[in-house]
Order: C-alpha cells, then sequence, then structure tokens
C-alpha cells in the first residue's frame, strides 16, 4: 500500500505524508504485565489511530510496537499537526487493560513525500525511521519532521 500510495501521490503531484509511530517503553509492558496485556495495548493504539483518521487514510502495525500511517493529501505542517494528534490520543488517556490502566506515549516520525521528491518504499521506511529515532534521542513522547539531507543543515 505504501508504494501504491507514493505511486499515486508523484503522479498526481500531490502531497502525501507518512508516519511512522512507535510505543515508547512498550517492552516494559511486556515485560510487567505480560505479553496478553502486551497484545490488548496494541490492539488499543489499532482502534485510538484509526478513530484518529481520515476514512481513507491508511493505519497498520508495521512490527513489534511500530505502526504506519499514511496521510493522503497531507504536506509537512498538517502531517506534522495530525502526527501530534495521533501522539495525544496515546498519551492523554490511559489505556483499559485486563491488568488495570497503562499510561503510554508514543513517539512518531513524519516524512512529506513530496518534500522528498517521492523516494522509493525503502528509502521512505529508512528516513520515517531515522526521524522517529530521532524523536525518541530527543526524549520521546514527541514527533520529529524527516528532512531531506539538503535541507538538514538549514534547518
Amino acid at each position: 500500500m505504501l508504494e501504491r500510495e507514493i505511486a499515486r501521490s508523484s503522479r498526481e503531484h500531490a502531497p502525501t505524508a507518512v508516519l511512522l509511530a512507535d510505543l515508547d517503553h512498550f517492552k516494559n509492558v511486556n515485560d510487567r504485565f505480560g505479553h496478553p496485556i502486551g497484545d490488548e495495548v496494541l490492539r488499543e493504539t489499532a482502534r485510538r489511530f484509526l478513530r484518529a483518521v481520515r476514512t481513507y487514510d491508511l493505519v497498520g502495525r508495521l512490527g513489534g510496537e511500530e505502526f504506519l500511517v499514511i496521510l493522503g493529501g497531507c504536506g509537512a505542517q498538517e502531517a506534522m499537526a495530525r502526527a501530534d494528534q495521533l501522539r495525544c490520543s496515546i498519551g492523554d488517556l490511559p489505556m483499559s487493560t485486563a491488568c488495570g490502566p497503562i499510561s503510554l506515549t508514543i513517539s512518531i516520525g513524519v516524512l512529506p513525500a513530496r518534500e522528498w521528491e517521492y523516494p522509493r518504499r525503502e528509502d521512505v521506511l529508512r528516513e520515517v525511521d531515522v526521524a522517529l529515532y530521532a524523536a525518541k534521542a530527543e526524549g520521546r513522547n514527541r514527533c520529529k519532521l524527516a528532512v531531506p539531507p539538503e535541507d538538514a543543515s538549514g534547518s
């Protein structure tokens, strides 16, 4: 789906943003409460994301505690605002589980495809991952914009 959406955006010269979100310290949930509770948290994260995006946006679990979100028609500024809404949808309200409420935060990398000249799928995943881990390195519970290489020194 990511390849298809990037190709569509390129053909139409339209903005599309790719978000990579990772639950902060999720390993602690599995270690403390067990994998069944971790699975509850993952399902609730997906539900919250699906409620927070438009019907034509795409949300999927990439692996582990990582979620990929594709926002059609979103440039950098709107994508950052939407990413922050997703971040708040996780961090603002504890998740109900069989073991009681669990509070978590999430970090999100954001890549506006048009500003990256519609990169290949592998490049999108690599660069949005770099942005995600920059968000984690800056303290977690934040969104970080992936900046194209030629713009990196000027930001």
